[in-house]
């Protein structure tokens, strides 16, 4: 039988390479996710039953802290009567220990403190994921009655731009897909 010590050599040297592979993995991920950095503008289309509706969307993705990044965007929605209807989000991410992963980061509260997210308080858990040339952000919102809601989006690098697809489902159920295509603009 191998002694102690003789395993825990062996165990070194077969998890070495693992150990340093993880100590670099941080640094790659930031450059995957570099690639998407930069302003795109474009438009969506949703499909509904009585036709087509066109939104404006504008989305930036810039660093956030060291190794994070923040995506910002705007929604645009004409109206039936000719008035605009403007949506503004950001949400900020910060790598996990899971290469490709990222939480969202916790909010300022009133008086600058970070507050955590709490999903059983309203807060939405957010996290994004990144798998080869699609940036997928996830939303789970949990609902008074226990339920829930999730809303994803997926941003897919193109030649000059992105694809969007977004998609919110409430107990299992596909409410809406949205669609488009985005160009990035110079900065």
């Amino acid at each position: 039988m191998p002694s102690i010590t003789k395993l825990a050599a062996a165990a070194l040297v077969v998890l070495s390479p693992v150990v340093f592979d993880a100590a670099s993995a941080g640094k790659s991920d930031y450059r995957q996710i570099q690639k998407f950095f930069g302003s795109y503008v474009g438009y969506t289309v949703i499909a509904k039953t009585e036709g087509l509706s066109k939104r404006g969307l504008n989305i930036q993705i810039v660093p956030y802290e060291a190794d994070g990044f923040e995506v910002q965007w705007n929604t645009i929605l004409w109206k039936p009567d000719g008035r605009l209807r403007s949506k503004n989000f950001k949400v900020a991410f910060l790598p996990t220990k899971r290469a490709g992963i990222y939480a969202a980061a916790a909010r300022r509260d009133l008086f600058g403190h970070m507050k955590p997210l709490n999903p059983l308080d309203g807060d939405p858990y957010s996290w994004a994921a990144i798998a080869g040339d699609t940036l997928t952000l996830r939303s789970l919102h949990i609902g008074e009655d226990g339920g829930y809601e999730m809303h994803v989006f997926a941003r897919k690098l193109k030649k000059n731009g992105l694809v969007t697809h977004f998609e919110r489902v409430r107990d299992g159920k596909t409410l809406k897909v949205i669609e488009g295509e985005l160009k990035k603009v110079a900065e």
